[in-house]
């Protein structure tokens, strides 16, 4: 048996290509980006002397890697639910409760129905989601601060500030403008919101799970004409897979825009920088590839209560509970043509 502990002895190393990314169903110049940006950090990494700039910034990507395999566990598990809503076999993924107006009760996967959707799964995804998103966050809080020397900020909270106290930085600059762009989207969703104190993040972190603090479960409104009217989950009065189609697009921009910005400062010589200096990027670049097929149930309440009564169902721990608000009449014109399937199991996707 060959010893690889041997002292003295010259060893041959043999391996395989190992480039590989994690997407997270962001446009294919994205994804080649964010590729490109590993290599260039890897080729640097070649060097020890690099060894501790690098690594902040490969953390961060690591970060990032994680958001995004969570997006592609929701967007699969998505896909999935889209495929099954009309199967007329039970699905243990997703179970349904199908209610039926008297004498329209045979057959019950047949409209006119409305189908209220446990989607347990994917809360949890969702939840896992938040927290990978304000663990990336605080990374690039601390990436910032050792790029910038800016004396220890251990949070993304307490990062403006700090970086208005270098008026003379071209990148600290370019970073705060970068924050005020995206911070609609963070304070909603992973950042405290200054008035209110609170966002879904902390809530699910602190005070609540999603279960407890979804307002309006996912629900299908099966027409007479066989189309759609499905309404996305509310988490206090957001809605859950918009929510996380938006972080899936501002996040990654956010982060390797500050990177591009930040890299700037690398030394001159190092691909890194050279990979900085040729790209560009807007949030338009990081528009996901995957469409949300669920509607905004609260943003289309009519305003006077004279449109249409159009119900939602949410599971609760002892059954169902009913929800029915006046819609604007344009509601009508979002529904959508069934996906029908030949549901044949029910396993994971």
């Amino acid at each position: 048996m060959t010893n690889y502990n041997e002292g003295g002895v010259t060893y041959v190393t043999y391996g395989q290509n190992t480039a590989h990314g994690i997407g997270g169903y962001m446009p294919a110049p994205a994804v080649a980006a964010k590729l490109n940006l590993t290599a260039a950090l890897l080729a640097d990494a070649a060097d020890p002397a690099t060894h501790e700039w690098v690594s902040h910034y490969l953390g961060t990507l690591h970060h990032l890697d994680g958001v995004l395999l969570a997006v592609e566990t929701i967007t699969e598990q998505v896909d999935y639910l889209k495929n099954h809503l009309l199967s007329p076999e039970p699905c243990l993924l997703f179970p349904k409760i199908i209610v039926k107006r008297d004498g329209h009760i045979e057959p019950y996967h047949q409209p006119p129905a409305l189908i209220g959707i446990s989607t347990k799964r994917l809360e949890i995804e969702v939840e896992t989601l938040l927290l990978k998103a304000t663990g990336t966050l605080e990374r690039i809080a601390q990436l910032i601060d050792f790029q910038c020397r800016l004396g220890g900020v251990r949070y993304f909270k307490g990062i403006g500030d700090r970086l208005r106290t270098r008026p003379a930085s071209p990148q600290c600059k370019l970073i705060i403008d970068l924050i005020a762009e995206t911070s609609p989207t963070f304070t909603k969703t992973i950042l405290a919101d200054p008035e209110t104190k609170d966002c879904l993040r902390n809530a699910i972190a602190h005070r609540a799970s999603s279960p407890e603090l979804m307002d309006k479960g996912f629900s299908i409104n099966w027409l007479e004409d066989g189309s759609l009217l499905a309404f996305d989950a509310e988490l206090e009065g957001l809605p859950l897979l918009a929510s996380v189609r938006e972080l899936a697009r501002v996040l990654p921009y956010f982060t390797l825009q500050c990177i591009k910005t930040l890299l700037e400062l690398a030394p001159e010589q190092s691909h890194a920088k050279a990979w900085s200096m040729g790209s560009a990027f807007t949030q338009a670049h990081f528009e996901p590839t995957w469409m949300n097929p669920f509607l905004h149930y609260s943003s289309l309440i009519s305003p006077d209560d004279t449109g249409p009564l159009v119900s939602l169902l949410r599971w609760r721990p002892g059954g169902i509970q009913t929800h029915q608000r006046h819609l604007i009449p344009e509601v009508f014109s979002m529904a959508a043509k069934p996906v029908h399937v030949e549901a044949k199991a029910t396993a994971s996707p």
